[in-house]
């Protein structure tokens, strides 16, 4: 664009410049507002990620319905300035063309092509529904695009190369066409007069009958200025179709972009469901503007080449004002002034009826105070920085972890004397089991049975023996007997205690295998709930060391296990506290401000391991805090397995600081450990 030709434009457009600052800060808090949707999506998707509560649903949907409402008030009273502006622009304009002419005939002159001059005031329409388009939809789709692509860039840095992508792409559609599409648009629209002054000119002229010659030279004629229209818009829409299909190619490639990245992302943990979730909309809802380039451009290019068109009004009011004012015209019966004061125009009823805003220059100097004034605010309000997890709940000491009670015995399951979700107590019996030989019990009764005879009766001559053996040891000391006798009473008393050993053995392994197999009655190791019975009865045969029952016992000793970001392991120490939400308590968590968030349990860090698992998570332990002052539900209400998400607590900063790390991708903040750990130090 040229400067003569955006000199021209913004004479047009600075005839309602009062109207602009009113309608760009409406289009902003719509721009705000409108994130509401994304960001409530987001913070859903995360709640439901648990399932559906009712609780979180109605906070969220109230707190939508409250925030759409004042985008709705909002939309309003931008639809009531644009309609006013709209008024105002008609009024103004007109005015302008018709003083244009009056100011010619009170100079004398008058151009010999003024009717085709005052058909450029059906331009005025053109302009008017144009410049309403662009300063509501145009403006907002500006600032959507530039709030959206910050919002996103703050969930990962990757989206930053993303958000610059996309500004990269819509630079390029139309660097190299733009001023082209302004020329072709021109020249259209000039060829759109000279077609209308034509038509004008022979409904106006007299044709007589017989004369063809004449008729065959005006329809040539008309059929040359429709040639010239029908060239000048074939120039026009091939840079409009040119622009359109690179616009439709960015939208396919950036969206497959955007699905490829942000499910990579999602992958690797280093984004949750709800961020993609959102940033998909966000995202789309810039790129389906893509889908609408050609409306938002060639809408641009007709109000660009009616502002020429129009501005050519002005010109001449000019012109003349300036010759009068060189040749020092005193006597001229008109007074020319610029029409860009409103002093002229507010002379008049039509323009003085509409409404204006007023002071507009302070209404805005003071919006932007308050704006900055807010933005210091929000900088400088105070951030909880956090590192999420995902877990369970389970006991600290392993014996009261979830497990499975084993079958002792080889055998058949003869009868369980539990069920599903049955509570027992320590030595309860669950399940008996029979050996396969219903036999087979008491032959190793009998078996025992020999066992045991067979070492009395090895005692019994071990005790013999011995009586022997200190006889003899007697007898030879005092000479009754021969050292020969002795020996042989010896030998027979060590061969009687070796048959004593061995029968005691043997008795030993009887009465282990009939122990063993009368373990059949499999019974309950402690206190807890039957969870699941995992085998019939009757002809189910089961081995050793098989599987029968899932069992976990009762626990006053539970944590939460959670596994966390491992970038985040030098900043998770022992004593900070974390924010839990549990699977089956409807919560709504704010990970910058957990003080309000509803629902939560208060828990803190007991233990870090100190090594990362191939998932890139470390694991951290997290104990009921003391301090807080919601309990965590009882052991019979929450279960061992419940699933769990937490936010352990880092270093408080600032909002302004904690959006300049994540622009900037910066680690979290990390200063002293807790007071807990010095202590414990």
């Amino acid at each position: 664009m040229t400067r003569k030709q955006s000199q021209g434009l913004w004479s047009i457009l600075n005839q309602v410049k009062e109207f602009y600052p009113m309608i760009i800060i409406y289009s902003a808090v719509v721009s705000f507002l409108t994130l509401a949707t994304p960001i409530s999506v987001q913070s859903l998707v995360n709640t439901f990620t648990f399932g559906p509560y009712f609780q979180p649903l109605f906070i969220l949907s109230l707190l939508l319905l409250g925030v759409l409402s004042l985008l709705g008030f909002v939309k309003s009273l931008q639809y009531f300035v644009v309609e006013a502006m709209q008024r105002r622009l008609y009024a103004k304009l007109t005015l302008g063309i018709v003083r244009s002419f009056l100011a010619e005939k009170a100079e004398g002159r008058e151009r010999s092509n003024n009717l085709q001059l005052a058909n450029r005031y059906f331009d005025i329409v053109v302009l008017q529904k144009a410049l309403s388009f662009l300063v509501t939809d145009g403006v907002a789709v500006l600032l959507q695009t530039a709030i959206g692509l910050v919002l996103i860039s703050l969930y990962h840095p990757y989206f930053i190369l993303l958000s610059l992508l996309i500004l990269i792409s819509i630079y390029f559609s139309l660097f190299f066409s733009f001023q082209g599409a302004l020329d072709t648009s021109v020249e259209e629209s000039t060829s759109k007069y000279e077609v209308a002054a034509m038509v004008e000119g022979v409904s106006a002229s007299q044709v007589e009958p017989n004369n063809p010659e004449e008729i065959a030279k005006k329809l040539e004629r008309a059929d040359h200025l429709i040639g010239r229209w029908l060239e000048r818009r074939s120039s026009h829409f091939k840079i409009l179709f040119r622009q359109h299909i690179l616009f439709m190619v960015q939208f396919a490639v950036l969206n497959a972009t955007l699905l490829g990245l942000g499910g990579y992302l999602v992958i690797t943990n280093q984004l949750t469901v709800g961020q993609l979730v959102a940033a998909e909309i966000v995202v789309n809802a810039i790129l389906s503007k893509f889908l609408f380039a050609k409306k938002y451009l060639e809408t641009f290019y007709d109000m660009f080449a009616a502002a020429q068109k129009l501005n050519l009004f002005y010109e001449q009011i000019e012109d003349s004002r300036e010759r009068l004012i060189k040749e020092e015209n005193k006597k001229a019966q008109f007074r020319f002034v610029r029409l860009d004061d409103n002093r002229f125009y507010n002379k008049y009823r039509s323009v003085r009826s509409v409404y204006a805003p007023k002071n507009y220059k302070k209404f805005l100097r003071s919006f932007l105070l308050v704006t900055t004034l807010a933005l210091s605010f929000i900088a400088l309000t105070p951030w909880q920085q956090t590192s999420s997890g995902e877990g369970r709940v389970m006991a600290l000491d392993p014996n009261h972890r979830e497990q499975f009670i084993t079958a002792t015995v080889s055998g058949r399951i003869e009868e369980w004397l539990v069920q599903d979700g049955q509570a027992v107590k320590a030595g309860d019996p669950i399940v008996k089991v029979i050996d396969n030989d219903p036999n087979f019990l008491n032959r190793l009764e009998g078996a025992r049975d020999a066992a045991l005879k067979k070492f009395e009766a090895a005692k019994a001559a071990r005790e013999t023996g011995l009586l022997n053996y200190d006889r003899q040891q007697k007898l030879v000391e005092q000479g009754l007997s021969s050292r020969k006798e002795y020996e042989a009473a010896k030998i027979s008393y060590k061969k009687l205690l070796a048959e004593e050993a061995a029968a005691s053995a043997l008795l030993q392994k009887a009465e282990v295998d009939l122990s063993r197999q009368q373990l059949q009655m499999v019974r309950a190791p402690r206190d807890g709930r039957i969870i699941k019975v995992l085998h019939g009865s009757g002809m189910v045969n089961i081995k050793e060391g098989e599987k029968l029952v899932h069992f976990i016992p009762d626990a006053n000793d539970l944590v939460v296990e959670l596994f966390v970001d491992g970038n985040d392991l030098p900043l998770v120490q022992p004593g900070r506290e974390v924010r839990l939400q549990f699977e089956g308590w409807p919560a709504v968590q704010f990970s910058g401000w957990p003080s309000v968030a509803v629902g939560s349990f208060g828990g803190l860090v007991t233990t870090v391991d100190p090594f990362v698992n191939e998932k890139g998570e470390f694991r951290v332990l997290i104990k009921p805090d003391p301090r807080d002052l919601v309990h965590w539900p009882e052991q019979n209400i929450l279960r061992q397995g419940t699933r769990a998400v937490g936010l352990v607590l880092l270093e408080p900063v600032s909002i302004g600081y904690e959006v300049w790390r994540k622009i900037n991708g910066f680690p979290k903040s990390m200063n002293d450990v807790p007071d807990l750990l010095k202590r414990k130090q």
